[in-house]
């Protein structure tokens, strides 16, 4: 009771971790286009 099996929690982690990849991108990417376009 209360056992969290590893490979959930880093599947969790990893997911956690590749969502803040792409927004970190996507905001690279927003501030490229502004400064290109404005």
């Amino acid at each position: 009771m209360g056992r969290v099996s590893p490979t959930r929690r880093d599947c969790r982690k990893q997911m956690l971790w590749s969502i803040g990849i792409m927004e970190q991108w996507i905001y690279r990417n927003e501030i490229y286009f502004n400064l290109k376009w404005n």
